[in-house]
């Protein structure tokens, strides 16, 4: 299972690879179940003695995003109120192994790069695990940056 690269790789010396490097997740799987924090809004009312509360002044804004003043060009502002709930979810953390082919894969040759791939699943989606990580790859550009792939199943 792995993800087929169809554009050509160069590396930071000037190495280039043709169409068909090959990246998968043939290393190490971290898997740590931790609680997350998280915030969500509820109503004043909701907050009154609860210690999970907090709440903070914001400004208010217009349909348009632009913040807002009175006559007197005094900011306005509102107060939204927050209960801090946490969750737990399987932290996955890994390294997306590429390489200058799917054989050099299969032979376990040296790697052409890795991709550090840091990830959140819903203990739910844990029989999912591979399949939310190679999405995330293949969405998050910032991490991986190939756009016309190919997936080995």
């Amino acid at each position: 299972m792995g993800i087929i690269v169809n554009e050509t790789f160069e590396d930071e010396r000037g190495f280039t690879s043709p169409l068909g490097t090959y990246a998968s997740f043939s290393r190490d799987l971290n898997v740590t179940k931790v609680n997350r924090g998280f915030e969500v809004e509820i109503t004043q009312e909701d907050a009154s003695g609860n210690p999970n509360s907090n709440s903070r002044k914001v400004a208010v804004t217009d349909a348009s995003g632009n913040k807002m003043y009175d006559a007197s060009n005094n900011l306005l502002t509102r107060t939204i109120y927050n209960e801090t709930r946490t969750k737990q979810v399987y932290f996955v953390h890994t390294q997306l192994v590429h390489y200058k082919d799917k054989q050099a894969r299969l032979d376990r040759k040296k790697a052409i790069g890795w991709f550090d791939v840091k990830l959140d699943v819903e203990l739910t989606e844990f029989a999912n695990i591979f399949s939310k990580l190679y999405e995330k790859v293949k969405t998050d550009k910032t991490l991986f940056p190939y756009n016309n792939l190919t997936d080995d199943l």
